[in-house]
């Protein structure tokens, strides 16, 4: 696994030289954070490091799952997919991970977690619509 880090634009990607790009990564709170567009269905989104869990529920939907940590994080699965949203501890807009594959895709590690929703998930039930 490679990692390429774009620290003046708030961006990282890792992948493999065999399989190429498999995760991309925003970043709100490092220095200097991402400035750039997020599109959800042609319309940009107003994301900033103070965009709070509420704004990405309400936006999204249910998460397929939550890891509720000191720095919560919300796995969405869309398509091949996975989008990691992390908050940090005062509530605001940490991160956006998207994977491929994600690691709720691999029953091992739903099984291993406790995770027993069907896969993949339906539109609006972890899956944004």
């Amino acid at each position: 696994m490679e990692s390429y880090k774009w620290l003046s634009r708030g961006i990282e990607l890792e992948g493999t030289e065999k399989d190429g790009i498999d995760t991309i990564i925003f970043w709100w709170r490092a220095a200097p954070t991402f400035q750039g567009r997020v599109l959800w269905k042609g319309n940009p989104l107003p994301w900033s490091a103070s965009t709070r869990r509420s704004d990405v529920e309400a936006l999204f939907g249910p998460a397929y799952h939550v890891d509720d940590d000191v720095e919560p994080v919300l796995f969405y699965e869309h398509e091949a997919v996975e989008w990691q949203i992390e908050f940090a501890e005062d509530g605001g807009l940490n991160e956006v991970m998207l994977t491929t594959p994600g690691l709720y895709a691999d029953p091992a590690w739903r099984a291993k977690h406790g995770i027993t929703k069907p896969w993949p998930p339906a539109p609006g039930e972890g899956c944004p619509i």
